[in-house]
This record gives structure tokens, sequence and C-alpha cells, in this order.
């Protein structure tokens, strides 16, 4: 193998030593101690110092090594970003096992591949809304033991840490060795499965002894933890702050990827930022109307490291505008190279002229141990500004890919230039050329495998989901850009005989089976894809401009008013469609949340309306968003009906918000009920923060009937209340029934009635003990299923509900009845939330406080008047243990005609999610139909 001499360039015939820098679960055990006191993590939740994190990550190793978790054996982390994962990690590394790191914004259905590729001993499950007991399927095909992590270190104060760590000790390796494998990291890969990539310790070692030494990080400096979950930069937004004395700052996932992102940044003091180049591009767009914010200026902005995309120096200009002394640093590297092998330090707003005159800023030279080499088809070093494949030659590599064997010999090559060497050679898949002095250059990519917003992407993955969707004959996925030169996929498709080309239900059905980055942005309908002479599909001559192709869409009328043209100009240019209609929608088009939030910054730009990204779902096409331009719902009356499937011929069923105001667990009865049945949702006012709640049920609906009324002059009426929306859906139909209209269905979807008769009134210790005991049987048909880990939380969180509930209701007078200033609101919400979802509720900002605290108190002062029609309750088998209402929940005692009790699967909250949603759906369908034929 040949080498070039010239100076600057790297020797591949240097020989590089395999070095051993300690073990990094034992330096951040270490740094736990030292920094005791100074605060590690800041989240939703608050903030907790390195000995909480300690203390937590040890409770998590005490429950790992319980579960039979041994050194090298496999655990999977469903996590977000909060302090939770910060505790997960640590806890699997300190028992020696092997983590892996995994998404629950995922579809189910990728998360669960992802679990049957790894084969997890255990599983960690931080406070998210994927449901355990689908993680525990007997589908995935292995034994998983789950914990379910606590959302703050204060909920394991009862846990003592200094009587156990000894305990737990017993079951740790007693030292790290460098070839024990530390993680599992999952990309896409081109068989239509995840990819598994197996590192070792040696790589995490000696990236974190050269990161931090490097670039000098201080215990002031604040990291910001946006980074993509499961991948390497998010190891670098938490191990890199641990390991100074630093903390790490998540924010609110509201503010992940929308115009508030700046604002955060700034709030928090982010001082060092691992990010991609399309947050540099979000947070540059999101301050340029608003130069003189300072809220916006991120002054304290140290570093900005970009990674996984390309980074442009105009990209670098327009960050130094918004933080002017910010470092700029290019990482380069891969998930096979662990962490970033490669930099280069463009600077900050006065050193920008290292660079330009480029377009790109380049990768840069390895980092200590690293070789960046550009190298020929012989594996040959190629001269100055020739192109070849860039490849890694460093000791400092993944081990391997699972279960792929011939992948990973393609890929990881022997060092071709030493024999013996402990280095080998990673082959990148991307081209490059070195300069002069050494600096690699990106090119393009050889291989088959793209970059979207940071992520690893192959289009045959995203291909062979398209082809199993049942409609789609052949399918194509190439890469373009969008108007902000970001990378997006393009499907081309033909559908199959007889099937109806309608991108909208095929993204919805990729979604199930694809996280959002692996979605296309466009799809493109063909009457047959062209093909090479050999018969394999001829990429080159797929039509490259999605405006040079007729994209199937919707019927629909032109653009009409000034705003509407103006907007779908906009819509075109942001979308790249040619055609824009009245009835389009954003999204449907192939909007991103990115997009989303340049559309909402360009509006404030041309219009100056600052609305939502939200305003998005309630009005999704372009006439309902040029309408709240011209007449904003701040100024004119809060809309509360919501169409969520307006199609169909028959009575429309009307489905009433529960206590947090919206209506999105709907959509998935909606969806079950069918196309045929028009379903639409009433949403509570002061959803939108400005419109004050409504305190009162009898007001609510009155407001909301008068929609309905307007909506659906004649009638019938059909009714859905979840939770305190069932009061609602009642006193809507008493009104009406009043008035002289026709109410065909009325189902409460478990709301006891209040006011209702002497159970409602006091404590009946009775009363509570004969519910309980018949409560316990459906609660342990649910128990059975559980783990003893779910058995234990279970258990702990219904006593410290039913301790407070006791307490309270014991020192509430014999003869009055309960009221919303007896500290109540608490209570009513502990009775149906899980205490890492009280945890969250909490975080949420003031006015959804404000709304939630207004419908307690709505239902707790309503008297429900007697009702002559007929009632369906529809009661979750799963009730709190102590539940104080009768088999009807009370609603005999006012109803004057039928009440229908149905026990349905599931508890309060989860009767309603996809689990159990068809069984739900088939009895109202049963009823509606029913109802529908008597009153004909």
């Amino acid at each position: 193998m040949s080498r070039n001499t010239r100076p600057g360039f790297p020797d591949p015939r240097q020989p590089l030593g395999a070095k051993w820098f300690g073990s990094l679960p034992e330096r951040l055990t270490q740094a736990t101690a030292r920094f005791a006191s100074r605060i590690a993590v800041v989240d939703r939740y608050g903030e907790w110092t390195y000995a909480d994190i300690d203390c937590a990550a040890w409770w998590v190793a005490d429950c790992l090594a319980g579960s039979g978790v041994r050194r090298g054996d496999t655990v999977a982390i469903i996590a977000d970003r909060a302090g939770p994962v910060v505790w997960a990690l640590l806890g699997v590394m300190r028992v020696g096992a092997v983590f892996c790191l995994l998404d629950p914004g995922y579809p189910p259905a990728r998360i669960r591949a992802c679990l049957r590729q790894i084969a997890p001993r255990a599983t960690l499950l931080c406070p998210t809304d994927l449901d355990p007991e689908y993680i525990q399927s007997s589908e995935i095909g292995v034994v998983s033991s789950l914990v379910e992590l606590p959302a703050t270190p204060a909920e394991i104060s009862h846990w003592d840490r200094e009587e156990r760590v000894d305990d737990v000790s017993v079951h740790i390796a007693a030292t790290t060795l460098p070839d024990d494998l530390a993680y599992i990291a999952l990309t896409s890969g081109s068989t239509g499965a995840p990819r598994a990539i197996l590192g070792t310790h040696r790589p995490l070692s000696h990236f974190f002894w050269w990161y931090p030494r490097t670039f000098q990080f201080v215990p002031e400096d604040r990291f910001s933890g946006l980074s993509g979950l499961g991948h390497d930069p998010f190891l670098r937004d938490i191990f890199t702050p641990l390991l100074v004395g630093a903390r790490v700052c998540f924010p609110d996932q509201s503010n992940v990827g929308s115009t508030e992102l700046a604002r955060w940044m700034a709030h928090a003091g982010i001082t060092v930022m691992h990010g991609t180049p399309s947050h540099i591009a979000l947070l540059a767009r999101t301050a340029t109307f608003a130069p003189v914010d300072d809220r916006r200026r991120l002054a304290s902005l140290r570093y900005f490291f970009s990674g996984g995309d390309l980074l442009t120096t105009q990209m670098v200009q327009s960050l130094h505008a918004l933080a002017p002394d910010a470092h700029v640093v290019n990482l380069y590297g891969a998930t096979e190279t662990p962490q970033a092998i490669a930099y280069f330090n463009v600077g900050t707003q006065s050193d920008l002229t290292v660079s330009a005159n480029a377009e790109l800023v380049p990768l840069g030279l390895g980092i200590d141990g690293v070789q960046v080499l550009v190298l020929d088809a012989d594996l040959n070093q190629s001269p100055p500004e020739t192109e070849g494949e860039i490849c890694i030659r460093t000791p400092y590599l993944a081990t391997s890919y699972l279960n792929e064997d011939s992948l990973t010999a393609e890929r990881f090559v022997h060092d071709p230039f030493i024999a013996n060497s402990p280095a080998r050679l990673y082959r990148t898949g991307d081209a490059g050329i070195a300069r002069e002095d050494g600096v690699v250059v990106f090119r393009r990519r050889i291989g088959s495998a793209v970059k979207v917003r940071g992520f690893r992407v192959e289009p045959a993955e995203v291909e062979r989901a398209l082809l199993q969707c049942g409609v789609i004959r052949q399918a194509a996925v190439l890469v373009d850009q969008d108007a902000l030169h970001e990378t997006k996929l393009v499907a081309y498709v033909t559908a199959c005989d007889g099937a109806e080309p309608d991108s909208e239900s095929l993204r919805c059905q990729l979604s199930h089976v694809l996280p959002p980055y692996m979605l296309p942005a466009t799809f493109v309908w063909l009457e047959q894809l062209p093909l090479t002479p050999s018969g394999k599909v001829d990429r080159e001559a797929l039509p490259r401009q999605a405006r040079e192709v007729q994209t199937w869409r919707r019927p629909g009328a032109d653009p009409s008013s000034a705003t509407e043209r103006r907007l779908a100009r906009l819509w075109g240019e942001l979308l790249d469609v040619a055609d824009v209609r009245r009835d389009d929608e954003f999204l449907s088009l192939g909007g991103s949340s990115l997009l989303a939030a340049e559309l909402f910054v360009r509006i404030e730009q041309l219009w100056g309306r600052r609305m939502p990204l939200a305003t998005l779902f309630r009005n999704s096409s372009l006439a309902a968003l040029a309408e709240e331009i011209d007449h904003p719902s701040n100024e004119v009356e809060w809309l509360s009906l919501v169409p969520i499937q307006p199609h169909g011929n028959r009575p429309p069923l009307y489905c009433v918000h529960g206590l947090f105001g919206d209506v999105l667990m709907f959509r998935e009865l909606a969806n079950a009920l069918g196309g045929s049945q028009p379903t639409f949702g009433l949403q509570a006012r002061g959803l939108d923060g400005v419109q004050k709640p409504i305190e009162s049920i009898e007001t609510m609906a009155a407001t909301y009937k008068r929609e309905v009324l307007a909506h659906n002059p004649e009638g019938p009426y059909q009714f859905v209340g979840f939770s305190s929306g069932g009061l609602v859906a009642y006193e809507m139909a008493r009104q009406l029934t009043e008035e002289g209209y026709t109410v065909n269905f009325v189902g409460i979807l478990d709301e006891p009635v209040h006011g209702a008769g002497p159970a409602q009134v006091g404590f009946d210790l009775r009363l509570v003990l004969e519910n309980a005991a018949v409560n316990i049987p459906y609660w342990l048909e649910s128990v059975v299923e559980m783990n003893w880990r779910q058995r234990f939380k279970l258990v702990r969180d219904r006593l410290r509900v039913s301790r407070r509930m006791t307490s309270r209701l014991l020192r509430l007078p014999q003869s009055t009845g309960v009221d919303a200033s007896d500290g109540v609101i608490e209570h009513a919400m502990a009775e149906y939330l899980d205490f890492e979802d009280l945890a969250f509720v909490k975080s949420w900002p003031e006015f959804r406080h404000r709304l939630v605290e207004a419908h307690l108190r709505a239902s707790a002062s309503y008297t429900a008047p007697p009702y002559g029609g007929d009632v369906t309750v529809f009661r979750a088998r799963r009730q709190p243990l102590m539940q104080r209402f009768e088999a009807d929940l009370g609603w005999s005692k006012v109803v004057k005609g039928a009440t229908e009790v149905i026990v349905v699967k599931g508890s309060h909250r989860r009767m309603v999610e996809p689990r159990y949603i068809g069984e739900l759906a088939s009895h109202i369908a049963t009823r509606l139909a029913w109802r529908g034929a008597v009153a004909r």
C-alpha cells in the first residue's frame, strides 16, 4: 500500500497503539461524588444535584441486579429527553451491562422490531405514554424484565442508599475491561430491519478523555440535551457535562424543533450545544424577524458542535449573527466510529475567514489516535485534491454489526498498512478529497445510505415498508432538498390495480412502522417506474424535481382571496409544490415540523400574526389557515367544534373533551368507527391560552350546544363524553331535549354523576369497602400480567392516593358535599393519573393549569338535573380500588329513561387507547345504528 509523504498528510504507516484511558463508568461514579452538591440535571420536573442522580443510578442498578441482570447482559432504555435517561444510563453501566437507547416517539411496531433485534435481558421504561404491557408482548420473542423508572429522584426517597449499595456491589463487576461490550446502537438497515452496531468501552474511554481536555469545558458550562435519542451525540450531551461537573439542560418537548428553541436556550443560559445544521437553520430563522429581542440572542453560547449533516459557511454566519462569540466546530463520525473521529474548528465570528471561500465547512483532521484517510479503490492513499473514499484508521472503532458477518467484513477492514496492527480501517462510504494540508473535505455519498435530519437512512428500508402497505406495486426512494436546503426523501410509487393513489393514507400507514425522519416528504405517483434494459428501476430517469411531476392530490378550488394566494405561494416555495389548492393541507403535502416552524416565522414576518404551531391541527387547510390569519381566533369567538372525521351521511357523533380540554384521544375512536361515521370533537374554551376557561358545566353545555346547532340544525344528535366531558354531554342532551330536539344517543365514558345521592356525600366506609371488594378481581386480572416491579409501583402509587383521599375525606363534615376548595383538585387528578403523569402535568404552562382547575371546579359543583332520555355508561373494568360510586356510577338516580352499563377493558385513561378502542368503538357503533333505526 502506497502512502503520500507530503507534510501535513497523516502517515498510514505510523503505528497506532490501543490505549486505555480508564473506565468511563468509574470516572462518572467518581464525578458524582466529587461534585455532589452541584446541579447536574435540569428538566421539566426540576433541578437535580449530582448526589440526587448518584442515588437514582444506584437504585436503577439495584433494580437491575434484582432482576437478574449481570455483566454483559443487554438492557434496553426507552426514554425521552429528561432526567430519568441519565440515571438509567449510569445504572446500567454500574452493573456492567450493555445499554441500548430507544426513542419512545418511534412507532410501537418499530420499537418492537428493535427489541426483537437486541433481545434485552431487561427493559428500563422512563415515564412515557408507551404501554408497558405492549413492550412485554410475547410477539417480541424474548423474556425481558421491565423496570419503570421514577420521573424524579424524590420518588425513591424511601430507598435506603447506604443499606443497599453494598448489596448491589456484590453483583457489579469489579473492573470494566477495555473490550467489554458497552452499548448497542441501532440505525437504519438496507434489509428492511434495524441494523445493530456493537461498541466496546475502549472507544468511549478514549473519546471522553480527549473531548473535555481539547475544548476545556468547565463546571459552569450548561449543555443542551437536544440530540437525537439513541445516537452518538446524545451520549456527548450526557457524559461530557457529568465528567466536568457541569449541568445538562433538557427542554420541554414542545420547545424542540419549534420557534421557542432560541428563547429556551437563552433563558437556560446554554453554553455548549451539540446539534445538526438543521438546528442552526431553525435558530437563525426563528430570530431573524426580531433581531433586537435580547431573549433570542444567544450571548452565553460558547460552543456549537455540528454533526450529522453537511455544514456550510452560510449557516455558520447565520449562527454567528445570533451568537458572535460561539466557537463553531464541525464534527465528523459515524455510529461505527463512536462519537466524533475528526473535527474542524471554524472558530468565532472573527475567525470565519479561515473557510470563508468554501461553501462547505471541511470535515477536518482526525482526533488523537485517529487518522482520516482518503483512499482509492485499492486502498492506496490518494494524492491531494483527488477524490477517493474516506476511511478511518484507528484502534477505537465499533466492534461489528450484530448478526451481519459479511457486512462487518466488508466495512471493517484489517489495517492494510501495518501487519498485526491493533488499528483497523472503517470504510465510511463517503467520498472526499484531502487538501494539501491534509484536511479532508466531503464530496458525496458512495453507498446508498443518506442522512436526513442527522439520522442515517437506508432508502431500501423505506422502499420495503412502502411495498408492505398492500396498495403499492413498485417503489423507489430518492433524496432531494426542500426550499430550505434540508434533505428530504421522495417516494416514487405505482399503485396496485384498483387502488386509488392517496398520499395522506399512505403516509399514515407508514407512520405506524417508521420513525418520523424516515417518512417521505413527497409522494410521486407514476403509471410505471422507468426500468433499465436489465429490468431494474432506472433511478437516473426518475424526475428529480417534484414540481415537474403531476402528483395526486384531492381536487379542490384555486385560492380565492389575496391572503390565500399569498399563502399558497409561500407553501409552494417551502414545499416545492407548483399548484396549491384551497383544501390542501400543509402536512399532507410533505410539510415537516421544521418547515412548519419556518412557515409560522414567515407568517409573522408577512402578516404580523404570531400563532403556535398547533394552529395547523385546527386549521390544516390552506383556506382555514388563511382565514385564521385574516380573522384570528383571539379576536373572534373561539370555535370548540373540531372535525375529526367529517365524512359520511350518518348523523354526526359529537365527542366532548375530558379534564385536559383537548380532543386528540378521539382520533382513534373516529378511525375505529370508520369512514362512513362523521365524528366531531368539542374542545374546551381556554385551550388557546387566550380565552378564559368556562367554570360551569351548564355554561359549557350551552356554549357547545350553540355550535352543534349551527353545524347541524335539524338533528338528530348523538354525544359521547370522556371523563368530565360525560357531564357536559349529559347536560347538552338534557338542554336539547327540553328545547324539543331529538337526541339519539348519550354515551358517558367512565364518569360518575355528581350530587346523585348519599354515596357522594361525606365518607361512607361501608360503600368504600364494598366497592373495593368488587374491584379487586379486575385489579388482580391486570396484576397477574405484571412483573413484581410493576406490581410494587402499582400498589405504592395507589396507597399514596388512597392515603391522601382518606385523610381528606375524614376531615370533611358528614353533612356537606365535596367542594373544590377542599383540596380536591389535586386528589381528583391523582385518582386517575400515575405520579409520573402528575409530575408531567405540573410542568405544563400556567394557562393549562388554570384550564384543568376550572374543569375540576365545574365538575365538583355540578348537580345533574333529571333527564328523560336514555344513557349508556361505559365503565372501565379497572376502577380505582377505593371507588366510592355504585355500579352504574350513580346515573340511574337522575336518568328517567334506561341506564345501560357496559364494562369495557382498560383503566379510565387507557380505555380510549389503541389497545382497547376496538371494543369500545364496536359497542358505540352498535348503539348508534340501533338508536338511529328506532329514531327513523
